[in-house]
Parts: structure tokens; sequence; C-alpha cells
């Protein structure tokens, strides 16, 4: 018992620290379900939103079963709107409970099963998500605490297969690759020609979920899982997959190659092969620069060695005759690897997650109290950097835009999102609504939010009249990118990074602020007009043509502003005037300005 209290305080010590992390992923998805619970609690999906710019009447396709959207919605009900800590302080009985019941498992399969549960709950794939409200945590939990419940049936304890199969059923309800592990251990149950039993315990989880989906058809008038698989099958790259999985494997487990101090020393050919197939895969997939290929080829040659030493320490398994439950161990990890491989349009450090407890139960089997703690430190040390780089980053759009935005709502500018994530989630708190990419409601002077990392395309009348006003570097000094196209860091997608953290410098993020003309009172002009009276698209920005001495235009000008343009052709001047600009032409023939704009004095005093 001591143990299971000493494991419960270390993970949630790892928490504390992080519990004021900003939302980002998929998170502000989790949270508009939840949040909708009170309103349809039978099919809390049952909400619009918008996609990446396209608006959808509701998430019935999301790739998550609802169960811990439930509880979040608990957590809605008890706190009111969402606040960082008490939410994530809360959420992290999940992160406790996955190393709880790993710990379970671990006292049954390795000689030392505190170092190993400790090692696992200080991985960097763990211990960086598990401050997050993301719901691959929880369904590892549910899956974790299944199966040890049912090991706990294997001994004999009563209603234990019935506590492993709501469990099960729990853990495929918050998300459904839970089904591969799951898989894994019914091939051994029917191998093992185990009771019927059993196996109606197991396959309870899929038939509820079958039941759902059904009822979810029923609901929204179409099976939700085609959207799904439409998507990724248009998406997926088997390619990128196994070269992202090969660095994602070798960097977010254990620390890269200290693998060699806990398993039996490979042989010069397998080094050599790992290397040599991770360079071919820096040519074809990694960043053309040449330190994120050398990067790359570090974590990737860790991978290799991960997978190889993996399959040695199957192989003596199996030798052993001997069957205490390890095969499904031995088929769960390179499963739920190939599986994503496969499926996925990308890979990341949650994916990896899922197959984390196989590979330490059967990778670390035979590992030291020297061994473990020879790769514990530099694993610890490597997570607590990762993570906090990721924290800073994460926690970058929420500063922006709390120092940014009040000002620009207050000075009287209406503001419009073309972001994701994060920043869109932080921005919609501010009452700025999101755009899809056939909106036409923004006019002039409106103000327009975008972002480098997830830039998306907007519709191209307004697009056309976009004038910059502003770029935000966010910076951070600390030298670890863990989400940065410049860097290649991906821990949250490939296709962001095809590693998943590196060493730089980078800005994390470019934020900027767009401006619509002040002259469009209406978006349908496709930026093709050459009517003096209206603005329209150039090359070098948007322009208007005058060929008379003065013209006016009404708007509402916020407040502490200055005009600023430039003049093509022709000389004139602009000045506000109560609540017009006006336009006067000092010279004969017809005057063309270009990238009018209205920009707040704060803008003024830094270097755009």
């Amino acid at each position: 018992m001591k143990q299971y209290l000493a494991i419960a305080l270390i993970v949630f010590a790892g928490i504390i620290p992080f519990s004021s992390r900003a939302v980002f992923m998929d998170e502000h998805i989790f949270l508009r379900i939840a949040e909708n619970v009170d309103n349809d609690p039978l099919f809390p999906q049952d909400t619009p939103t918008v996609f990446f710019g396209t608006q959808v009447p509701n998430l019935a396709a999301h790739t998550h079963p609802p169960v811990g959207e439930y509880y979040l919605a608990l957590i809605h009900r008890a706190f009111g709107d969402f606040s960082e800590i008490p939410y994530r302080l809360l959420f992290s009985v999940f992160s406790v409970a996955a190393v709880l019941a790993f710990f379970f498992l671990a006292r049954r399969f390795v000689e030392q099963p505190f170092l190993v549960s400790i090692l696992f709950a200080l991985s960097p794939a763990f211990f960086v998500m598990s401050p997050t409200l993301m719901m691959d945590v929880p369904m590892l939990a549910f899956l974790l605490l299944g199966i040890a419940f049912y090991f706990a049936h294997l001994e004999g304890r009563k209603h234990a297969l019935l506590i492993a199969a709501i469990c099960w059923i729990l853990s495929v309800g918050t998300g459904y690759t839970a089904l591969v592990p799951l898989a894994c251990l019914f091939f051994q149950m029917v191998l093992a020609g185990r009771p019927k039993r059993e196996w109606v315990a197991m396959l309870l989880a899929p038939i509820a979920i079958a039941v759902w989906q059904l009822a979810m058809t029923a609901h929204f008038g179409r099976f939700p899982l085609i959207q799904v698989v439409g998507y990724f099958k248009d998406q997926g790259d088997i390619v990128h997959n196994v070269a992202a999985t090969l660095s994602f494997v070798g960097a977010v487990t254990l620390f890269p190659w200290i693998v060699l101090a806990v398993s039996e020393r490979p042989n010069k050919w397998v080094l050599i092969a790992g290397i040599v197939i991770a360079v071919v895969f820096a040519v074809l997939e990694a960043p053309s620069l040449m330190i994120i290929r050398l990067w790359y080829v570090v974590l990737a040659g860790s991978g290799f060695l991960i997978l190889s030493a993996f399959s040695r320490a199957a192989k003596g398994i199996i030798r052993t005759g001997r069957n205490t439950g390890e095969a499904f161990l031995i088929l769960w990890f390179p499963a739920t690897l190939l599986f994503f491989i496969v499926v996925a349009d990308m890979i990341n450090a949650r994916y990896v997650l899922l197959a984390l407890p196989a590979l330490f139960l059967v990778l670390l089997r035979h590992s030291t109290v020297r061994q473990l703690t020879l790769a514990l430190v530099p694993t610890a040390v490597l997570s607590i950097c990762v993570a906090y780089s990721d924290f800073t980053f994460v926690n970058a759009y929420r500063d922006w835009v709390r120092q940014t935005i009040p000002t620009l709502q207050q000075q009287g500018f209406r503001l419009w999102s073309a972001s994701e994530s994060g920043l869109r989630f932080y921005l919609e708190k501010r009452g700025i609504p999101p755009l899809t990419s056939e909106d036409l409601r923004p006019v002039g002077p409106d103000l327009v939010v975008r972002q480098q990392l997830f830039r998306y395309g907007l519709s191209e009348d307004l697009s056309v009249m976009l004038t910059v006003l502003k770029t935000f570097p966010l910076n951070l000094s600390f030298p670890i990118r863990t989400f940065n196209r410049e860097s290649g860091a991906g821990f949250h997608d490939s296709r962001i990074g095809i590693v998943p953290f590196a060493i730089s410098r980078a800005p994390l993020d470019i934020v900027e602020i767009a401006q619509t003309s002040p002259f469009v009172e209406s978006l349908s002009l496709k930026g093709r007009s050459s009517h003096a009276d209206l603005p329209a698209w150039s090359p070098d920005g948007v322009i208007l043509k005058q060929d008379i001495d003065q013209r006016e235009f009404r708007l509402k000008i916020p407040a502490d502003c200055k005009l600023e343009y430039e003049l093509l052709s022709g000389r004139g001047t602009a000045e506000i005037n109560d609540d017009r600009i006006v336009l006067k032409r000092n010279s004969p023939g017809t005057i063309v300005w270009r990238n009018f704009r209205i920009v707040p004095l704060q803008f003024l005093s830094e270097v755009r």
C-alpha cells in the first residue's frame, strides 16, 4: 500500500506545476461537448462548430466517444466556466489511476515493478500528456484498470471480471483505439481456451460502442464513422508514418539511446542497420535542413534500437514456453504501432502512449535496480524539459490574447478569428468568433487574427481585402521546441515536424493581425474590381483609385489610431473627420492609394 501511495503522490506532484496549462490541441472540442451535456445529455455532440474554416452542423464524426466529456461536464457543473487549474487537477485522477493500474500489472510481469512504474510515469509521452484534458490518458487509465481487474479475476477475486468489463466499456467509450490492445487480449483468451464468460466480458465493449453508433446514426441520420474513415483514408501516408514512428518511439518512451543500458546489447550489425534505416528515412521524409536530418537520425536510430530490444525480449519470453499472460503484451506493442502507421493521418506522442505499457512490461522485465535508475534520471530530466517547453508554448497564446486583445476591443475594433486550437479558444472566450472559408461578414476596418502554425484559407473575397497591420513572434529563450515547423518538432502532429522535439530558438509561432480595407462596406468584390469607387486587389496590396478632388467614407473610427497608406501615383492627403475618412486629391489626374489602414497607436510604438 505504501508503494501505491508513493506512486500516486509522484504522479500528482508532476501534474501540479503544469496545472495552469492553457488549452491546446483538441481540448477546446472536448470542453465544447462537455458544456453541451446539459442541453443534450444523450447526444452532446449535437452542437455546431467551425473546424479549420469549415462550418459543420455537429460533432457526430468526432473521433472520441463522449465518456470523458461526461466527466468534464460534472466538473463544469461543480466549477462553472472553464478554469485551468481546478479542471486539470480534477482530471488528473485518470493519470494517477493509469499509473496505479500499470503498477498492479508490473508486479505480475517485471522484477522491479515500483521503478518500472515510476519510469512509465516519467516517460516523455505520459509526463507531458498527464496534465492535459485530452482523452488519451483517461482511455489508457480505463484500459489498464480493466486489464488489472481481469488478472485479479484470474487470481480468484470475486466480481473482478464484471468490473473489468465495465472498465473496458468506459475505455472504448473514451477512445476507439482502445480496441487494438483489447483485440490482442481477446486473441490470447481464444488461444488459451479461456471460459466463454471471459469472452463475453471482453466483447461487451465493442458491442456497447456498436449500439452507441447505431443510436448516433438514428439521431443524426448518418453513420458517424463513415466520415472519420473517409478522412483518414484521404490523409494517410504510410511512408511518413513509418519514419515518424521511429523517431517518436526513440524520443518519447525513454531518453534517446538509454535503451542500451536497460536491455541486452545488440550486435554491431543491428546498430549499423538502425543507422542506415534512419538515414534513408531522413533523406525521404525529414526537411532538407541538415541539422534536422541529423537530429532525426539520432532519434530514429534510438527508436530502431528500442524496437530491436523489444523483439529480443519478446523472443526470450516465447522461448521459456511459459504463459502467465505475456502473449497479449507481445502483440499489443507492435499491433498498436502498426495500426497507427496504416490508419492515422500522422503520428504523435499520444499514439505512442497507447503502446507504452506493453513496451515497458516486456522490455524492462528483467532490468535491475541499477539499470532502471540509470534510465530513470535522464528520462525524468528530459520529460521535465519537454513538458516545460510545451507548457510555455501553449501558454503563449493565452498570454498574447490577454495582453493584446482587450485594448483593441476597448478602442472599438471588431475582431475575427482565423486561428485554431488554443489561440482560437482564448479568442472565443473574448467574444471573437471564428471565420469560415466562405465567410463574408468582416467589413472595414475589422481586424482578423491569424497564426502561422494553423493558418487555413479564408474566402477569396476577404483575403484579397486584408492588409497586415502587425506580426507578433511568440518567442521563448528556453532552447527546446515541441511544435514548430522551423525546427521540425511535431510532438502533437508529425506533419508539423518529423521529430517530437528539437533544440532550437525559433519563434514558437507567429500571430498576425490583418485589417479589412476601411473602404469595404460589404464583401462581394472577388478582388477584381477596377471601379474607382471600390477598393481592389493588386499584387502589392489593396488599392483604391481616386479621380475626383475629395472623397468621404463614413465608418466608425476606433479610438487612438493613426491613418497609414502609400500612394502609388499622384499626391493626396487623408484625414479623420468625426465619423468619416476624407481623402483629398492634391494633384491632377487619378491618384492610387495602396494598403490604406487604420493602425492602433500601440502598434506604432514597436517595429512591425
